[in-house]
């Protein structure tokens, strides 16, 4: 089955005021600092297959 999907990249400023850059940066440094294993929720795995 062939799937269409457009992507489209956008570069932010690495230490700009960008919402999601910040978030991302957030979970990252969280995820770095934890002793937990990083988990992943199980309901998104059929939506990361999809594509």
């Amino acid at each position: 089955m062939d799937r269409n999907l457009n992507v489209e990249l956008i570069k932010v400023p690495a230490h700009g005021d960008d919402t999601y850059n910040i978030q991302a940066d957030s979970l990252a440094k969280d995820a770095h600092s934890s002793l937990q294993p990083t988990t992943l929720n199980i309901l998104l795995c059929s939506m990361l297959v999809d594509f």
